[in-house]
């Protein structure tokens, strides 16, 4: 949307975890958390995308953007 607004990219990349990627980032997130929180107010992790959401959802978001968008996923394996 800033690129749009500026009028200075010709091309959108969005780099998202895999969902099983996301499912480990996200838990060592609440952790992290819980760990730092001030204990007057619980801790709040909102989570993340992922790839596959992401594909699936920003066909229907294309009507924002005048440019390409590249969908990547990133995973772990082992």
């Amino acid at each position: 949307m800033l690129a749009k607004k500026h009028r200075s990219a010709r091309l959108g990349l969005l780099l998202c975890p895999t969902t099983s990627f996301a499912s480990l980032l996200c838990e060592l997130g609440r952790k992290r958390a819980q760990a730092n929180v001030l204990r007057e107010r619980a801790p709040v992790y909102s989570g993340m995308m992922s790839y596959e959401k992401a594909a699936r959802e920003l066909p229907y978001l294309g009507f924002m953007f005048e440019m390409p968008i590249i969908v990547a996923g990133v995973g772990v394996s082992g």
